[in-house]
């Protein structure tokens, strides 16, 4: 059991981001290959549903284990902190790696749309009594 006090937040809730350990893993950004891949009618998985064209296997094919931890682009996607994005709210946000993909041709490359999650950080964060509160 720890002794730090408890923390309920919301989206980009104004805190010392890695200090948050794990809990910054999980809470916004991009999920696509760190918290779910999808599979298409035919058995194709892809890192996201809005990478269509990107197979990193077939759930009918290939184990489970590889598809989630073994494919070099999940590994890759697992590791946020290596995307190109020059962010100062990397750890929470990462940007959207389709759109990267769609746009730079890399799948770690920078989200084009970052300036328009900054805006949203700046807002959430002038609100954040309103998100964020402690137990």
């Amino acid at each position: 059991m720890h002794n730090a006090p408890s923390i309920v937040l919301a989206h980009y809730a104004d805190l010392k981001v890695k200090e948050l350990g794990v809990i910054a893993d999980i809470i916004g950004g991009c999920g696509a290959g760190r918290c779910y891949f999808a599979i298409q009618p035919d058995g194709t998985v892809t890192p996201c549903v809005y990478m269509p064209d990107f197979s990193i296997g077939n759930i009918l094919e290939d184990s489970f284990d590889y598809l989630w931890d073994g494919h070099p682009a999940m590994q890759q996607l697992k590791r946020r902190e290596e995307t190109e994005c020059d962010c100062p709210y990397l750890a929470v946000c990462g940007g959207c790696r389709a759109r990267a993909l769609v746009y730079t041709g890399n799948l770690m490359g920078p989200d084009p749309e970052c300036m328009f999650n900054r805006e949203l950080y700046y807002e959430l964060r002038e609100k954040k009594e309103e998100f964020a509160w402690k137990s």
